[in-house]
């Protein structure tokens, strides 16, 4: 469906009409050509009328798609939404729809996901060395970038767990500093960069620094009323002073609100540190 149809389609359903949309933007008579497929607005001239039919451009595309997402929006919006550390076995068909796509076209964005999702396979089966190279191709590319787009900052998200932890800790600051600087918005990409930081300084044993960016987390949860991220801070938060029935306390309520990877997460944690004083 072409933009004028689309725009129409979605001011109708809203009962809005032509001079509510046009808002001293454009004349009723462009509005209706448009409409008409006679008259093609600027770029700017069409968000703002995207605007002011009430949707976002994400939305108008999907609209427009016939309520699907573009092959490749699709693809981005799936694993944007991998927010907490995610598993190969839950993404193979993402890995397929990037592998489909990436065959009759070229495209960076799509073949940074299919590489991250590889380096994610590679080290769930313990080749540490193949999926710091994978996520490294990543990293090279990303780092040339003065200012990260969204998109640059998921994928930076995604990559933290495949590189020693002095340059994983780095890129988390960095990619913090950018979100509160360019898109303070994005506050749930905020916390899981924190979450994932903190669960990475832990399992390197480095217990005082994984302390401060847990505590550094716990307020932004609350505010997000992530309580499944909450309840593993605070048991991470014991972990860091050895208080293994407080870290258990906690991973119990874990697995009582339906979290069994955050569950097994902290089990796994509380086994190892155990493990330490024997």
């Amino acid at each position: 469906m072409d933009f004028g149809k689309t725009l129409k389609q979605i001011r109708e359903a809203r009962h809005l009409k032509q001079s509510d949309i046009a808002s001293g933007l454009l004349s009723r008579t462009s509005i209706s050509k448009i409409a008409n497929n006679k008259q093609h607005p600027t770029y700017d001239s069409a968000l703002e009328l995207i605007a002011n039919v009430g949707v976002t451009p994400s939305e108008f595309e999907y609209i427009r798609n016939g309520y699907r997402y573009p092959e490749k929006q699709l693809i981005v919006h799936k694993f944007t939404s991998l927010i907490r550390s995610p598993q190969f076995s839950d993404n193979s068909a993402l890995y397929s729809l990037c592998d489909t796509y990436l065959d009759s076209k070229k495209d960076l964005d799509v073949y940074h996901i299919k590489t991250i999702l590889a380096a994610i396979y590679e080290f769930e089966r313990g080749h540490y060395p193949a999926a710091k190279e994978q996520a490294s191709v990543v990293w090279q590319s990303l780092k040339k970038i003065d200012t990260w787009t969204k998109f640059d900052l998921f994928l930076l998200n995604n990559i933290l767990y495949f590189f020693d932890l002095d340059t994983a800790v780095s890129i988390a600051q960095m990619a913090l500093q950018a979100i509160d600087t360019n898109y303070p918005h994005l506050l749930r990409l905020k916390s899981a960069l924190i979450e994932n930081c903190s669960l990475l300084l832990i399992t390197n044993n480095d217990f005082p620094q994984a302390k401060l960016w847990i505590e550094k987390g716990i307020p932004l949860y609350k505010e997000l009323f992530q309580f499944d991220s909450l309840n593993t801070a605070y048991a991470f938060l014991a972990l860091c002073e050895q208080d293994f029935s407080t870290a258990e306390k906690y991973r119990d309520i874990l697995q009582q609100m339906g979290d069994p990877s955050g569950a097994q997460d902290v089990t796994k944690e509380i086994e190892r540190i155990r493990s330490l004083e024997i």
